[in-house]
Protein backbone atom coordinates (compact mmCIF):
# COMPACT_ATOMS: atom_id res chain seq x y z
CA UNK A 1 0.00 0.00 0.00
CA UNK A 2 1.48 3.68 -0.79
CA UNK A 3 -0.91 5.24 1.45
CA UNK A 4 -2.32 5.42 5.00
CA UNK A 5 -5.82 6.40 6.30
CA UNK A 6 -3.60 9.04 8.36
CA UNK A 7 -2.29 10.51 4.82
CA UNK A 8 -5.88 10.66 3.50
CA UNK A 9 -7.03 12.40 7.17
CA UNK A 10 -4.17 14.66 6.00
CA UNK A 11 -6.14 15.63 3.22
CA UNK A 12 -9.23 15.43 3.98
CA UNK A 13 -10.97 16.35 8.04
CA UNK A 14 -11.63 13.25 9.77
CA UNK A 15 -15.54 14.60 9.31
CA UNK A 16 -15.10 14.20 5.30
CA UNK A 17 -13.82 10.87 5.74
CA UNK A 18 -16.61 9.58 7.85
CA UNK A 19 -19.10 11.37 5.53
CA UNK A 20 -17.13 8.93 2.92
CA UNK A 21 -16.51 5.41 4.34
CA UNK A 22 -19.31 5.27 6.83
CA UNK A 23 -23.22 4.67 5.93
CA UNK A 24 -23.79 5.38 10.20
CA UNK A 25 -22.10 8.96 9.57
CA UNK A 26 -20.17 8.14 13.74
CA UNK A 27 -16.80 6.92 12.63
CA UNK A 28 -14.40 6.34 9.70
CA UNK A 29 -15.47 2.73 8.13
CA UNK A 30 -11.38 1.48 8.39
CA UNK A 31 -12.51 -1.67 6.00
CA UNK A 32 -14.43 0.59 3.52
CA UNK A 33 -11.28 2.96 3.03
CA UNK A 34 -8.62 0.15 2.75
CA UNK A 35 -10.51 -1.12 0.06
CA UNK A 36 -10.24 2.29 -1.37
CA UNK A 37 -6.40 2.69 -0.78
CA UNK A 38 -5.86 -1.07 -1.84
CA UNK A 39 -7.83 -0.37 -5.18
CA UNK A 40 -5.70 2.76 -5.35
CA UNK A 41 -2.29 0.75 -5.20
CA UNK A 42 -3.06 -1.75 -7.72
CA UNK A 43 -4.07 0.55 -10.13
CA UNK A 44 -0.78 2.41 -9.69
CA UNK A 45 1.25 -0.58 -9.95
CA UNK A 46 -0.64 -1.21 -13.40
CA UNK A 47 1.41 1.62 -14.65
CA UNK A 48 4.80 1.25 -12.49
CA UNK A 49 5.40 -1.66 -13.49
CA UNK A 50 5.44 -0.70 -17.13
CA UNK A 51 8.80 1.17 -16.23
CA UNK A 52 10.16 0.01 -12.62
CA UNK A 53 10.95 -2.89 -11.21
CA UNK A 54 7.73 -3.90 -8.40
CA UNK A 55 7.66 -3.45 -5.24
CA UNK A 56 9.28 0.24 -4.45
CA UNK A 57 11.29 -0.09 -1.77
CA UNK A 58 10.99 3.28 -0.39
CA UNK A 59 7.82 5.41 -1.94
CA UNK A 60 8.36 8.68 -3.70
CA UNK A 61 6.39 11.42 -2.47
CA UNK A 62 4.61 12.02 -5.69
CA UNK A 63 3.51 8.07 -5.62
CA UNK A 64 1.93 8.60 -2.58
CA UNK A 65 0.53 12.01 -3.24
CA UNK A 66 -1.42 9.93 -6.24
CA UNK A 67 -2.48 6.86 -4.24
CA UNK A 68 -3.93 9.57 -1.86
CA UNK A 69 -5.72 11.20 -4.28
CA UNK A 70 -7.27 7.71 -6.01
CA UNK A 71 -7.86 6.83 -2.90
CA UNK A 72 -10.03 9.96 -1.99
CA UNK A 73 -11.93 9.80 -5.55
CA UNK A 74 -12.65 5.97 -5.22
CA UNK A 75 -13.98 7.01 -1.97
CA UNK A 76 -16.06 9.67 -3.78
CA UNK A 77 -17.56 7.38 -6.33
CA UNK A 78 -20.28 6.10 -4.26
CA UNK A 79 -21.54 9.81 -3.56
CA UNK A 80 -24.37 10.62 -6.08
CA UNK A 81 -23.75 13.60 -6.07
CA UNK A 82 -20.14 13.80 -7.63
CA UNK A 83 -18.60 17.27 -8.56
CA UNK A 84 -16.52 18.39 -11.19
CA UNK A 85 -13.66 19.18 -8.92
CA UNK A 86 -13.54 14.93 -8.54
CA UNK A 87 -13.68 14.38 -12.47
CA UNK A 88 -10.60 16.86 -12.69
CA UNK A 89 -8.88 15.36 -10.20
CA UNK A 90 -9.02 11.86 -11.79
CA UNK A 91 -8.38 13.13 -14.89
CA UNK A 92 -4.87 14.57 -13.37
CA UNK A 93 -3.88 11.60 -11.55
CA UNK A 94 -4.74 9.64 -14.64
CA UNK A 95 -2.30 12.03 -16.43
CA UNK A 96 0.54 12.09 -14.53
CA UNK A 97 0.37 7.94 -13.59
CA UNK A 98 0.92 7.35 -17.71
CA UNK A 99 3.69 10.25 -17.55
CA UNK A 100 5.27 7.98 -15.22
CA UNK A 101 4.82 5.19 -16.80
CA UNK A 102 6.19 6.52 -19.88
CA UNK A 103 9.42 8.24 -18.11
CA UNK A 104 8.31 11.36 -19.13
CA UNK A 105 8.23 11.84 -15.41
CA UNK A 106 10.88 10.21 -13.50
CA UNK A 107 10.46 8.98 -10.05
CA UNK A 108 13.01 10.05 -7.23
CA UNK A 109 14.31 6.65 -5.98
CA UNK A 110 17.49 6.13 -4.05
CA UNK A 111 20.08 4.98 -5.97
CA UNK A 112 19.84 1.69 -4.56
CA UNK A 113 16.22 1.22 -5.71
CA UNK A 114 17.68 2.28 -9.04
CA UNK A 115 20.01 -0.34 -9.25
CA UNK A 116 17.57 -2.52 -8.91
CA UNK A 117 15.58 -1.39 -11.61
CA UNK A 118 18.18 -1.20 -14.04
CA UNK A 119 19.71 -4.76 -13.23
CA UNK A 120 20.37 -6.60 -16.76
CA UNK A 121 21.70 -10.44 -17.05
CA UNK A 122 24.32 -10.44 -18.52
CA UNK A 123 26.22 -14.08 -19.61
CA UNK A 124 29.18 -15.05 -22.41
CA UNK A 125 29.49 -18.03 -25.06
CA UNK A 126 32.69 -19.81 -25.39
CA UNK A 127 34.51 -19.56 -28.31
CA UNK A 128 33.03 -20.96 -31.72
CA UNK A 129 34.74 -24.42 -32.56
CA UNK A 130 33.44 -24.24 -35.93
CA UNK A 131 33.37 -21.13 -38.52
CA UNK A 132 30.38 -20.39 -40.74
CA UNK A 133 30.09 -21.68 -44.26
CA UNK A 134 32.34 -23.62 -46.25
Amino acid sequence: MYCSIADIVKRLSEKELIILSSESGEHIDEDVVNTAIEDAGDIIDSYLKKAYALPLETVPKIILKIATELAIIYLNDKNTQNDESIEVRRKNVFTLLDKIAKKEIVLNIPADDEEAQTKKILYSTKKRLFKRGF
